[in-house]
């Protein structure tokens, strides 16, 4: 286990070029899946890449071996950690990666669950952390529910005056 170590420390140092490498030395691509994560969050390499802003390239080769709405140990999406990190991408960059993820499949109303509380779709999760609007407009264009969601969380409310974004959630 060793090597998945070393996969996830060369990634963290945005060295893709080596973690390629290295998944070749290490026979791992069949692993990228399932079994190739870090042990501290239990991310994939695409939730890694997307938690550090990786661009457009290394995002399309993740996506070829990863599933797209893999979870990790917090029971995130790929998806909900672009969410978490859109401000480490630049402006123009966010829209297109956003619509990479979708088009490849990202569930933007995914729900997880874990053992003790309901997780939030990364629609859901889009609209409280405040993103930029022209982002979650394209997730609502992609699929982005709020009735679905409003299914399974009878404490929201959601004005009739809604804009279609996330603006008019309360809890």
């Amino acid at each position: 286990m060793a090597h998945i170590d070393k996969i996830f420390n060369t990634a963290k140092e945005h060295n893709w070029e080596k973690v390629k490498e290295l998944i070749i030395q290490y026979d791992v691509a069949d692993e990228l899946d399932n079994e190739i994560r870090d042990n501290k969050f239990g991310n994939t390499l695409l939730h890694q890449a997307l938690i550090q802003g990786e661009d457009k390239t290394i995002i399309t080769e993740l996506i070829k071996y990863i599933d797209i709405n893999a979870l990790n140990n917090n029971y995130q999406t790929p998806l909900q950690s672009f969410v978490l990190n859109t401000a480490k991408y630049r402006k123009e960059k966010q829209e297109e990666m956003l619509t990479l993820l979708l088009d490849n499949g990202a569930d933007p109303n995914m729900i997880s669950y874990s053992s003790s509380s309901y997780g939030y779709s990364p629609f859901l999760m889009a609209c409280f952390m405040n993103i930029p609007k022209r982002l979650i407009e394209l997730m609502k264009l992609r699929g982005g529910n709020l009735d679905y969601v409003k299914k399974l969380y009878s404490n929201f409310v959601v004005s009739s005056e809604s804009s279609g974004t996330c603006d008019q959630i309360y809890i």
